[in-house]
């Protein structure tokens, strides 16, 4: 049975809410990996994340791992934390927080309005939730504030980061369970359909692509699968 690569919970005594945040992060910048993958990048194994969790230091070298570069912050100021937040997120940047005294890791994802932020939390019972700013700050429950955005080395993946438009996002996911699930199985074949070398000609984005032959691709697939919607 394939291992799921998208949103997912934790189980109860994981403690892997390390790897799951970077596994939300990357699938964020459309960097789909398993929780298999987060394991070996991290270099933390299951049964030592049930344990001892997993720390700043291993999740960088996830981060790392992955052709991308982590943004460290911290600080005491919450408002100052909140402007680096808001600027990371504009810039599509995902950022893992720590939470509970440092006890727990999980990604803020986006915004819905000026003071709406989007948590994906793989210890969260509703996986993905909005909180006023407030809010979220009772949320966090840390003295110091702490984050890693996960910038990625190559900057076009930001032009596709689900970060600045999670709220359109959002509305896709909360289709059902199974499209948080297998999310990173569609990013896959996504990548597979469309990756082309960056040296090719005639290249046309995929936007354009469905504008010209959407259409007809559906009747297509309409015409031999008839219950297809």
């Amino acid at each position: 049975m394939q291992e799921k690569i998208g949103f997912n919970w934790q189980s109860k005594y994981s403690g892997s809410c390390g790897q799951y945040s970077l596994q939300h992060s990357l699938l964020l910048l459309g960097i789909p990996i398993t929780q298999k993958d987060a394991h070996k990048a991290t270099k933390v194994h299951p049964i030592i994340a049930a344990i001892k969790g997993t720390d700043e230091n291993k999740l960088k070298k996830g981060i790392y791992h992955y052709n991308c570069h982590p943004i460290v912050f911290t600080t005491m100021n919450k408002i100052k934390f909140r402007e680096k937040l808001d600027n990371l997120l504009m810039k599509g940047i995902p950022a893992i927080v720590s939470f509970n005294e440092d006890e727990h890791w999980a990604v803020v994802c986006g915004k819905k309005s000026q003071n709406i932020y989007f948590v994906i939390d793989s210890n969260d019972y509703d996986l993905i939730t909005s909180y006023h700013w407030s809010d979220l700050v009772d949320y966090i429950d840390n003295d110091t504030y702490y984050l890693i955005g996960v910038k990625p080395n190559n900057e076009n993946y930001l032009k596709h980061s689900l970060v600045r438009n999670f709220s359109k996002a959002e509305k896709v996911l909360n289709r059902g369970d199974e499209l948080y699930a297998w999310w990173g199985y569609y990013l896959e074949d996504l990548n597979y359909i469309f990756d082309c070398p960056a040296s090719g000609n005639n290249i046309i984005s995929a936007k354009e692509f469905f504008k010209n032959w959407g259409e007809k691709i559906f009747n297509s697939t309409k015409y031999f699968y008839v219950n297809f919607d």
